[in-house]
């Protein structure tokens, strides 16, 4: 059985949670099944952690793709 390698994403995000979640989509949309979403985000006004986690949740491909990191500065 052979493991796929894990391929990151990193999306940088500050104030525009309408662009970080058409970034997200674009990438739980991947036909690769072995993803990472890194989220940075550079201490915004607007973004609500849990319903990003939320969205990633109910929105992952059903490959099973992505799960989430988030970091903040």
């Amino acid at each position: 059985l052979m493991t796929k390698d894990l391929f990151t994403v990193i999306l940088l995000h500050y104030n525009q949670p309408r662009y970080v979640l058409s970034a997200i989509d674009s990438v739980l949309n991947q036909n690769y099944a072995n993803i990472e979403i890194i989220l940075a985000d550079d201490a915004s006004k607007d973004i609500d952690l849990d319903m990003i986690k939320n969205y990633i949740n109910s929105n992952k491909n059903p490959s099973g793709n992505s799960g989430g990191i988030f970091l903040y500065n």
